[in-house]
């Protein structure tokens, strides 16, 4: 049945005066009227303007006397395709613009656009609707499809805006989550009830797509039969979800799915990331791997569709206070951590410690002992100073799941050594401290090293340039490749065309054991038409930079400050002359690179035999004499580093005796 109701949002005009915009529900008023005036209104509002393929759109007018009021009705005969067409297409927009910016009151571009984006109605073609850039465009009826300017049709057109709004590709992933779009609005998997029969629409949600890494799915590999693979997923969820919360199922629906928009990135591909965008929206701790508040809910709806999150970690296994950079030679260094129970429990006997010494072939284990509830503790083993030692923890769960942190590939590592020793830091803030921003031979024609205060950029939640430096508050400066302005594009002064390089100045690295190199960097490669297709070598050179030998080639887009600590000795012979470059490069076809350096670091390790002034009062004497007899037979005071108390302290003691 045919019901009137309020148009939102329409422009008002009152006679050739001021005007003003309705509400959601089309109310509007003025502060004051004249005696009588010609009111007009078009389908003209806030955010939308609605044209009629190029003909005038749809307006009304009427006169109205002083403090009359005013109801004009749009498509009252409902007899027009063409201004039903253009009625439909500006309310379903609306609605759906409504939706997105209530799940997320920001969305890029959606949150701000006012009646600049553009509504085509009535086009002179037949069974199709698109979207371009910041236009929705639907076509007339005819080759037995209805005018497209309806329902879902429009939910799905300016889903495609939200896609490209939010910085994701379109493709496959645009065409699903178009559809899902619609089904936000109408609570319906279909998509296009109408467009051709009134049984059914064009698409549906209510399917069993699987995930084929090959094919795209088992409904096909076209766009729009993929699309029905997130689709699938997410009415699966919507049907969860409204039987675990059947007030707030809808609400709840939205907010994830409109988010995860963001979360995408710039691809078109429909993959497993997309589960674990839903789990992060949902996540309330900042680790989706222990379980998320509504985990088996989203999980079950998209694993049912071939596209898993990641399996619960059966227990959780965390550092207790901050982990040593050094251990001491003679061993002893304790190291605590908490492993408590998740989707299992732990089993306390099982816990373990895993530490490597040097180049050992192999990790020795050693028990953890439960100290009280969840607290575990353990010490590390000693060993040749400077040497590293490498080591995890490992824990058994009683559900027979083996839990490691972090793991035996990529271990915590500590220095034995007696001490540290600063060679060089800086963090930026009141000088250049010697780094140089460009070099002869950079071909970069922008996006040059400087050093500043960055100025963020981004595309949806895709980060080009970071906003703050590493350094704590108060600091603000660091190196940057190029310096854009306040609210300018992702690619705002990125590198281009070529190479750009920091080059740091010559470091003393012979008067200690080992020295080693620690930096923060940034790095971004993931926006542009051609993402990740480029990389920054960070080298090193013992000879002031005639020859130069790689540490690391960063291509991963953390969006974070990421630390970096190297050993000189692993890559080149420590020298008075040690520099360090970074070479940020744009070498492929229409790549953001973006990078920065930060808190810079040059220290090196100590291996020295301890002082007789065990108490550390100044003086050699009887009070460290007994400080050391109380400790016989062990290593904790240890004078001449064999790990032992024994004849030869009590001798190196007394031999530095003090009258």
């Amino acid at each position: 049945p045919e019901v009137s109701q309020g148009l939102p949002y329409v422009q008002v005009t009152q006679g050739a005066g001021p005007s003003t915009f309705a509400d959601v529900d089309g109310n509007f008023s003025f502060a004051s009227a004249p005696a009588s005036a010609t009111y007009s209104t078009r389908l003209v509002g806030q955010y939308f303007t609605t044209t009629n393929n190029g003909a005038a759109t749809l307006a009304l007018s009427a006169p109205v006397a002083d403090g009359g009021n005013w109801s004009p009705v749009f498509n009252s005969a409902n007899t027009v395709e063409a201004d039903r067409a253009q009625v439909n297409a500006y309310l379903e927009s609306n609605r759906i613009r409504d939706l997105v910016v209530d799940a997320s009151p920001s969305f890029p571009t959606v949150s701000t656009q006012t009646n600049a984006f553009l509504i085509n109605a009535n086009l002179a073609q037949t069974c199709n609707a698109y979207f371009s850039g910041n236009t929705i465009n639907f076509y007339l009826s005819g080759g037995g499809c209805a005018n497209t300017a309806f329902g879902s049709v429009v939910h799905h057109e300016y889903g495609h805006n939200v896609v490209a709004k939010g910085g994701s590709g379109q493709g496959a992933y645009g065409e699903g989550m178009s559809d899902v779009h619609g089904l936000l609005v109408t609570d319906d998997p279909r998509t296009g009830i109408g467009f051709q029969t009134c049984s059914n629409g064009i698409r549906t949600a209510a399917n069993t797509c699987q995930y084929s890494a090959t094919g795209c799915s088992s409904c096909g590999s076209t766009i729009h039969s993929c699309g029905q693979l997130i689709s699938g997923c997410v009415w699966d969820l919507r049907n969860r979800f409204l039987a675990a919360f059947p007030a707030s199922y809808r609400q709840m629906l939205a907010d994830l799915s409109v988010n995860s928009v963001l979360l995408h990135g710039p691809i078109s591909t429909i993959a497993s990331d997309i589960t674990i965008d839903f789990l992060t929206l949902d996540d309330d701790n900042g680790n989706i791997n222990d379980g998320t508040p509504n985990y088996q809910l989203i999980n079950d709806s998209f694993t049912v569709h071939g596209l898993p999150g990641p399996a619960l970690q059966a227990v959780a296994i965390s550092p207790l206070g901050t982990l040593p950079e050094l251990a001491a030679p003679c061993g002893g260094t304790p190291v605590q951590v908490s492993i408590t129970p998740l989707s299992s429990t732990p089993v306390p006997a099982t816990a373990r410690l895993f530490a490597r010494v040097g180049s050992a072939p192999a990790f020795t284990e050693y028990p953890l002992t439960q100290v009280s509830g969840t607290t575990y503790a353990a010490s590390l083993p000693g060993g040749t100073c400077p040497s590293e030692v490498s080591y995890y923890f490992q824990v058994q769960a009683t559900s027979g799941a083996v839990q490691t942190q972090p793991s035996a590939a990529a271990p915590y590592k500590a220095t034995l050594a007696t001490g540290l020793a600063t060679v060089a830091t800086t963090d930026f803030e009141a000088s250049a401290a010697g780094w140089t921003g460009g070099v002869a031979g950079d071909t970069a024609t922008t996006g040059v090293w400087v050093r500043g205060d960055p100025v963020g950029t981004a595309a949806g939640t895709v980060i080009g340039q970071p906003e703050d430096d590493r350094t704590p508050a108060p600091g603000t400066q660091c190196w940057i490749t190029g310096q854009g302005t306040p609210g300018g594009s992702i690619g705002a002064a990125d590198v281009d065309n070529g190479v750009t390089t920091l080059l740091s100045p010559a470091f003393n690295c012979t008067a200690f054991a080992e020295t080693y190199i620690s930096y923060w960097r940034w790095y971004s490669n993931n926006a542009g038409s051609a993402p990740n297709a480029d990389n920054m070598p960070v080298e090193i050179s013992a000879d002031n930079g005639a020859t130069w030998v790689q540490m690391e080639n960063v291509t991963e887009n953390a969006n974070v400050w990421v630390q970096k600590t190297f050993r000189v000795r692993d890559f080149v012979t420590p020298s008075a002359q040690v520099r360090v470059r970074f070479r940020a490069q744009d070498t492929g076809s229409g790549s953001i690179v973006e990078a920065g350096v930060d808190d810079v670091r040059v220290f090196g390790v100590q291996c020295n035999p301890r002082s007789p002034d065990l108490n550390g009062d100044g003086r050699i004497n009887g009070a460290d004499l007994g400080a050391l007899l109380g400790a016989w037979g062990t290593n904790g005071a240890d004078i001449t580093g064999d790990c032992v108390v024994d004849g030869a302290d009590v001798g190196t003691l007394l031999g530095a005796w003090t009258p």
